[in-house]
């Protein structure tokens, strides 16, 4: 793969990434609400309902981000950094 194509994967990728923390982190206030408040009732949906709604999407979220946080050249996990210059397995740059 050319250094330009890698560089255009990884940024596609990134961006995904940021998409995927806007949707998640207020699904994740939300059920921080609904904990402190067990009553509430939004769309007819109940506590419970609620969370194991919430429990899912953020675990998907979560299987996406290991799908897609992989380097676009070796295709390994690129872990935890949020913006990392180059791959650490195979060195490729990403920036």
């Amino acid at each position: 793969m050319e250094p330009s194509e890698i560089k255009a994967a990884f940024k596609k990728r990134q961006f995904n990434q940021i998409i995927v923390a806007v949707i998640v982190i207020p699904i994740v206030i939300v059920l921080f609400i609904f904990e402190k408040n067990p009553d509430m009732i939004i769309l007819g949906l109940n506590n419970d309902q609620i969370g194991m709604g919430g429990i899912g999407i953020v675990g998907a979220a979560v299987i996406y981000s290991f799908i897609n946080w992989r380097c676009p050249n070796c295709n390994k996990y690129l872990g935890k950094q949020i913006s990392p210059k180059n791959c650490s397995r195979c060195g490729a740059s990403l920036k």
